[in-house]
């Protein structure tokens, strides 16, 4: 299970990084896909289940409307290994 969080975004680091941190502490145990809502036009997924390795992964939504790209990344590994 997990939710959506957006934090607007800010070109100062600091800044956007604190204030990530207030969201992920004022929306971090609400239940159910849209922790925070009204989220902002022109924003896209990143995802990040870092204690899973793949190579590859398919997402299909049935929205034909939703264009933005996902971004996925899980656990590093070298190649080989």
């Amino acid at each position: 299970t997990f939710s959506a969080l957006w934090t607007e975004y800010s070109d100062d680091f600091s800044q956007f990084y604190h204030q990530y941190l207030l969201d992920a502490e004022r929306f971090g145990d609400k239940r159910g896909l849209w922790a925070k809502q009204d989220i902002p036009p022109n924003t896209f997924s990143v995802s990040s289940i870092p204690w899973v390795s793949f190579t590859n992964f398919n997402l299909n939504l049935d929205n034909s409307e939703h264009l933005l790209p996902i971004i996925t990344n899980g656990k590093y590994f070298s190649e080989g290994r």
